[in-house]
């Protein structure tokens, strides 16, 4: 049993490997985060970072800090904004706003997998602070009050178990050592893979991704990832 993470601090080092953590890259945000930490008359403040994950694409997080009091040195990350500009559909913009992240983090990449439609398995906190695993997806056709996507939450227990599902799909990668399990690991951060299926009559290589809620894999052809928002 799990309880829940905290973090408040003002030491520059713990900053930087919570950054690691999320996936963005800390070489450019240190000095101005370290600026920042040690201006006292500054309550909060932000900083931002963009990374850019596949081609025509860029996520820019926002990442919004707040001292605990106004006496405090104590500062705590609030949130970050997600922002996915994909410049293959004119410059069209998609975001969504992450609360908690000491209690459960999603990483930049997560993010990003998030805002294309994808499924990303993650830890949870009850009300009491217990931890729980468990997918979670945007719908991307429903916000919320606060206008972000409404987050939907998948908890599969041992039902789903990604290699057990493996076995149903005539996936040729599968035979090579260590490919199984590097395969769970992306998928749970909600990435699409490019694997070669062997279908009766021809060899094909097809995307997948994985859809905890019907229990399955999702394939689709390699030239559907020009729709990013689709799968």
């Amino acid at each position: 049993m799990n309880t829940k993470p905290t973090l408040k601090t003002s030491n520059l080092q713990d900053w930087m490997e919570l950054f690691e953590n999320l996936g963005a890259f800390t070489d450019n945000l240190s000095d101005a985060l370290s600026t920042a930490l040690n201006d006292e008359y500054s309550d909060d403040f932000r900083m931002s970072a963009v990374e850019e994950f596949t081609k025509g694409t860029s996520l820019t997080a926002i990442f919004h800090f707040k001292k605990f009091s106004q006496d405090s040195t104590l500062y705590r990350l609030c949130k970050y904004e997600a922002i996915l500009t994909d410049y293959t559909f004119a410059n069209s913009k998609i975001r969504q706003t992450f609360y908690n992240l000491h209690d459960s983090v999603v990483t930049l990449k997560e993010a990003f997998n998030l805002l294309q439609g994808r499924y990303v398995r993650t830890d949870l906190y009850t009300e009491s602070g217990i931890s729980y695993n468990a997918w979670i997806k945007l719908n991307l056709k429903e916000k919320d009050g606060r206008g972000d996507y409404k987050v939907e939450t998948y908890r599969t227990g041992t039902s789903f178990d990604l290699l057990r599902l493996f076995s149903l799909y005539p996936i040729i990668e599968l035979g090579e050592p260590g490919f199984a399990a590097a395969l769970v690991k992306s998928l749970e951060q909600g990435n699409s893979e490019i694997v070669t299926f062997q279908l009766r009559n021809k060899v094909e290589k097809m995307a997948i991704s994985v859809n905890p809620r019907n229990q399955t894999l999702s394939i689709y052809p390699l030239k559907s990832l020009l729709n990013r928002y689709t799968h």
